[in-house]
């Protein structure tokens, strides 16, 4: 099963096809294109709507996350400054009536064994000293008891941190499965509307096709131009329409040519109106100046009736099977050869060439063949033009046709594995006709 990540790779990548095969064929106003666009816009404001939903709950719960151990570690600190100065106090106090005791004893000592060294001090010296003992004494003791119960406080930060950040993990796994539990509620919402203006669309185009009468037309146009698409519909199989196309908001259809309605307010119609296979009508006058000697082209889908011919010199295209494998296949390999030798054309010689081409031998495979056939048959593969990577005029190219010439390295060295390959040569070779 393929990931949310390579899903959304594959169809930029088909959105980025879609959009230069519009672009190529003008289909901008094709109804279904636009109404099959609305729909992929709708579900991505959806993903872009949970995206920012996911967005603005990550900083609510960094802000509040952050905010609370601020004010715990506040509060924790300023208990450690008050019980830090208590414990200090009751310690001294504690040890002060023996240290007192000692020190005055050990004073005495002092004083008499330096009593005939040195001349007596003063009584004020003597107590200066005394106090100036005491406080060390006093400040070890309490440096030692400080250093330990701020590493008791300490560890009461660290627990109640962690306590706070696991509150929080939890309450933001709860925020996600509500925010999880809405999302899908909105869903089934667009849906529901989403189905809801199909069916009214489909309820309205019921309607106006049911209050609206048909009419049938009668055309009153010159013999020359009847004659001449007589001869146009028997080789490019259209039809003469008598009974309009009728858009979904009721209104006849417009030729896609000149922009103007395809049938007017008369019963009598002085312009033919004719429809391809594809079902496109158009007014004869306008879709005369495309037909070719031996193919149309719609304007609208882009399919070709007729047959196409292109202007591929003469060569040779070989085919047999190797006993080697394209990568991601478990069969031999089909090797196509074409070969042109130079020649003159139009007045102009060009250079020969030698290609190879491979395709898989199985049903794929040989289904594709079959289309590379009928095309070479119709000298489209190839032309005559300039090599795009040699720089060299007037030799034999491709032709828009794209081929695997080599059995690996994927798209990027025009080999194997390439999923999406057989897709593209199929669509390639529909829009020149093969089908």
């Amino acid at each position: 099963m393929k990931t949310g990540k390579q899903i959304l790779g594959e169809d930029i990548e088909k959105l980025q096809l879609i959009q230069k095969k519009i672009n190529d064929s003008n289909l901008w106003k094709n109804p279904k294109i636009e109404s099959n666009l609305q729909d992929i816009n709708n579900r991505i404001q959806l993903i872009l709507q949970i995206l920012d939903n996911e967005n603005k709950t990550e900083q609510q719960y960094q802000q509040m996350r952050n905010k609370i151990l601020n004010d715990n570690q506040k509060q924790v600190l300023e208990n450690l400054d008050s019980d830090t100065l208590y414990s200090y106090n009751l310690e001294s106090l504690k040890g002060k009536p023996v240290q007192d005791q000692r020190q005055y004893n050990q004073q005495d000592i002092t004083i008499n064994e330096q009593h005939d060294q040195n001349p007596p001090q003063s009584q004020f010296s003597q107590q200066q000293n005394y106090n100036q003992k005491e406080s060390n004494e006093n400040d070890k003791n309490g440096f030692k008891t400080n250093s330990v119960f701020f590493n008791q406080n300490q560890q009461i930060i660290d627990d109640s941190c962690n306590s706070s950040i696991k509150k929080f993990d939890q309450q933001k796994i709860q925020c996600r499965q509500d925010q999880e539990k809405q999302t899908n509620k909105d869903k089934m919402e667009l849906e529901q509307v989403e189905n809801s203006n199909n069916n009214k669309k489909i309820s309205d185009k019921i309607q106006n096709q049911n209050n609206q009468v048909k009419r049938k037309y009668e055309y009153k146009v010159d013999k020359e131009i009847y004659i001449k698409m007589k001869d146009d519909m028997y080789q490019f199989k259209m039809n003469i329409v008598d009974l309009p196309l009728n858009q979904e908001d009721g209104s006849i259809s417009q030729c896609p040519i000149c922009q103007e309605q395809c049938f007017s307010d008369s019963d009598i119609q002085d312009k033919y109106v004719v429809s391809l296979s594809c079902f496109h009508q158009y007014h004869y006058v306008c879709l005369q100046p495309l037909l070719n000697k031996n193919f149309v082209k719609c304007p609208i889908c882009n399919q070709i009736f007729g047959q196409l011919t292109g202007d591929q010199p003469n060569g040779i295209m070989e085919i047999k099977t190797i006993r080697r494998n394209c990568v991601g296949y478990n069969c031999d390999t089909i090797q196509i050869t074409y070969i042109f030798q130079n020649g003159k054309k139009n007045g102009k010689y060009y250079s020969g060439t030698t290609r190879y081409a491979y395709l898989p031998n199985n049903e794929e495979g040989q289904k594709v063949l079959k289309l590379l056939k009928k095309a070479f048959d119709q000298k489209l593969i190839f032309t005559i033009g300039t090599s795009l990577t040699t720089g060299q005029e007037n030799c034999v190219v491709w032709n828009g046709i794209h081929h695997k010439t080599s059995l690996d390295g994927g798209p990027q060295r025009y080999g194997y594995p390439d999923p999406t390959y057989f897709d593209r040569v199929r669509d390639e070779l529909k829009q020149k006709g093969i089908v």
